[in-house]
């Protein structure tokens, strides 16, 4: 069993990713609780359980990321959505969400081979103070780990050896690994230590793992082309890249790893669980090269506080970073900046605004 707290949002989008999966039939509302007399006379609306949400929220106007969105999933059919939604109860207890009043809704989804549900509800408890999140994560495991009576050092171990059994081509895509099944990693002197829940697990020797390390593989570039394609199609409907990452990992059953920091990750790999191989999608050859045009095409939306028209004309749009980058990486990033309904050329000038050192005319159609 697996619980995974999901990114804050002020304005509830949780409740919309769980509604469009319920209009094409993927998922379905199992609770709603304390939602006043929405629901119990006529159908709701996704705008109705967004706006009480957000109302209820409002009686403590100093949290700015009210919405608390969690996922619990099982292997299989290990468990019923019933059997999870019983589970979600003590989990919300334990984690100080069981509050009378306490708005709640909970979705079984129905897309994936594995059964999984999303718990939504408000940071805010009824009385407007804001529920205890300290060591959230850390406690969010130790509360799971105690309701399923689960031993993390022995989980630690599996994970372990089972991420030995992957074809990886350095101790970073192992590394990598070890994220998709739910760790933090680290390295110390000769050893990678293991972090879940903000807690340190164990470690394993690095010459241990380089001694599994295999010649990188010569992916199918068909293969990575619809992967960077599947990629793209889902961007537009998450609203972060954790988002995408759950996405792709219930749909399709393969984890994305970012490398760099949360705000400006400078590459990605995708790992395939189910050929148990790394794939290394897309990879940035300067780690501090991204900082905001990355970020800026994660929703196209995004994107258009960052175009300006050029002197010359109104009619081409203008991308302009502070960055020196090589030409290549330039097309890389405008590669994951613009939609495919994005398809208008491009000028993008790399350089400081008032010294342009570097244009490059780039047409999003042409192969990169």
């Amino acid at each position: 069993m697996i619980a995974t707290i999901l990114p804050s949002s002020s304005c509830f989008h949780a409740i919309d990713y769980n509604e469009r999966k319920v209009a094409k039939g993927n998922a379905e509302l199992l609770e709603i609780s304390n939602f006043g007399y929405i629901g119990k006379v006529d159908r709701y609306t996704p705008d109705e359980l967004r706006d009480y949400m957000m109302e209820y929220s409002s009686r403590n106007d100093r949290i700015k990321y009210p919405q608390f969105h969690v996922a619990l999933s099982c292997k299989g059919n290990e468990y019923s959505s019933e059997e999870l939604r019983e589970i979600a109860h003590r989990y919300l207890k334990e984690m100080g969400y069981d509050n009378p009043g306490q708005p709640l809704l909970i979705y079984a989804h129905h897309d994936t081979d594995n059964n999984h549900i999303h718990i939504v509800t408000s940071r805010i408890a009824p009385d407007g103070h804001k529920i205890n999140h300290s060591h959230e994560k850390r406690r969010s495991l130790e509360v799971i780990n105690r309701i399923m009576g689960i031993n993390e050092n022995q989980r630690m171990n599996e994970a372990i050896s089972m991420a030995m059994q992957y074809q990886f081509s350095s101790v970073s895509q192992f590394k990598a690994i070890l994220e998709s099944l739910g760790y933090e990693t680290f390295d110390e002197k000769s050893d990678i230590v293991l972090k879940r829940g903000g807690a340190i697990q164990g470690r394993i020797g690095i010459k241990e793992v380089e001694k599994k390390v295999k010649k990188a593989l010569v992916h199918d570039k068909a293969k990575i082309k619809k992967l960077r394609a599947l990629l793209l199609k889902y961007r537009g409907l998450s609203s972060s890249k954790e988002e995408l990452a759950s996405t792709i990992k219930e749909k399709f059953g393969c984890s994305i790893v970012f490398f760099g920091k949360a705000d400006s990750p400078y590459g990605y790999v995708l790992i395939d669980h189910k050929e148990k191989v790394v794939v290394k999608v897309l990879f940035f050859s300067r780690k501090n090269c991204i900082k905001n045009t990355y970020d800026v095409g994660w929703k196209l939306r995004d994107l258009y506080k960052y175009i300006l028209p050029t002197q010359k004309t109104t009619a081409t749009p203008l991308l302009l970073t502070t960055h020196t980058l090589e030409r290549t990486i330039a097309k890389q990033i405008i590669f994951n900046c613009i939609s495919t309904t994005y398809q208008q050329k491009l000028v993008i000038y790399v350089g400081d605004k008032q010294k342009l050192c570097h244009q490059i005319k780039l047409s999003y159609k042409s192969n990169l």
